[in-house]
């Protein structure tokens, strides 16, 4: 999957859940369900200074993606994305769904 393919693959997995987001009565408990249902999401957001006009970050899932790339064998994950405004909020997001965020002791 070349880059191209993959930004299209993110921004129609986004734009799938922003439906499901704005027909939720709360829009963080929408976001908090699909984050927390998938091992890697992805942020997107437009940004029409990046190739194909859109940029990404990982939300959740950054440690997991680091050791399938180091494994010898194929993992099978849940992978989705969601949509943002811009960067901020996704970094937003990753400090309270994602990988940013505090654990419980």
């Amino acid at each position: 999957m070349n880059d191209q393919q993959h930004s299209k693959r993110l921004v129609d997995l986004a734009n799938a859940n922003s439906d499901l987001i704005l027909r939720s009565k709360s829009h963080a408990a929408a976001l908090a369900e699909i984050i927390g249902e998938n091992d890697i999401v992805w942020g997107v957001w437009q940004d029409e200074g990046c190739p194909n006009g859109v940029d990404s970050m990982i939300i959740k899932g950054r440690g997991r993606l680091m050791l399938i790339g180091q494994s010898m064998h194929a993992v099978a994950v849940k992978m989705t994305a969601v949509p943002c405004r811009e960067f901020a909020e996704a970094e937003a997001m990753c400090q309270v769904f994602g990988d940013g965020r505090a654990k419980r002791g």
